[in-house]
């Protein structure tokens, strides 16, 4: 989450449809309402690692929090080292710590988790 929009809270998200074409969109982080929708040149690779993730991002995020209860701040699809891409999901927890949790884009294992700087998952 970032700012962007006249000092408001944005939110940045990369969409590919399902016409296999990336979408840019940015929305308002406090109401949801759509900023920015525009076409994107998104990398084929990312699609295609996209495409065969098993676990979904929600799916991933829920065991994520399962491990570090908070708040999802951000989650992105990584194409890990030796094609074992990870859903990196960043959580604040109730303190404010902010964490890093890794969970395996293929059989949704939990990986790894870290402490994430306070500007993590920011763009």
């Amino acid at each position: 989450m970032g700012d962007g929009e006249h000092g408001r809270l944005v939110r940045d998200i990369d969409l590919l449809t399902t016409g296999n074409r990336w979408r840019d969109l940015r929305l308002d982080a406090t109401t949801g309402r759509l900023l920015r929708d525009r076409a994107d040149h998104g990398d084929s690779d990312d699609a295609r690692i996209l495409r065969s993730a098993r676990p979904v991002a929600a799916t991933a995020a829920a065991r994520a929090l399962k491990k570090v209860p908070g708040t999802v701040r951000s989650i992105e699809l990584d194409d890990g080292a030796a094609d074992r891409p990870v859903w990196k999901v960043v959580i604040r927890r109730a303190s404010g710590a902010v964490r890093g949790v890794h969970i395996a884009a293929r059989g949704a294992r939990l990986v790894t988790g870290h402490d994430a700087g306070d500007d993590h998952g920011r763009d």
